[in-house]
């Protein structure tokens, strides 16, 4: 088995008041190093998220949020990982970075 020490992004997010959905993105330590300063920057901002139906109703989306800080592409790039629920998100509860080393699959 290969002991190199991979990372994994787990996102939780509030797609209905309390209905949440989860995604998890393999990403590279190079990824999590670029990322880490937009997600401080979500952290501060109580999570504000919204994609879909919710931009524009409850709060602007991303880009408008978080685009005079971060390039649009460091954007769009995280929001690849952001899980998406039927009418998109409105808050992120959580963000986790796991590291693993190996993953054994049965089925």
């Amino acid at each position: 088995m290969n002991k190199k020490l991979k990372y994994q992004l787990i996102v939780v997010a509030d797609t209905n008041d309390a209905d949440y959905v989860t995604q998890m993105t393999d990403v590279s330590l190079e990824t999590v190093e670029e990322l880490r300063p937009l997600l401080s920057a979500i952290a501060k901002n109580d999570g504000q998220w919204c994609t879909s139906e919710y931009e524009n109703i409850e709060y602007s989306g991303p880009i408008a949020v978080y685009g005079k800080e971060f390039t649009e592409e460091l954007v769009e790039k995280f929001n690849g990982m952001v899980p998406y629920g039927e009418n998109g998100v409105h808050t992120i509860e959580t963000i986790k970075l796991i590291q693993y080393c190996d993953v054994e699959t049965f089925i």
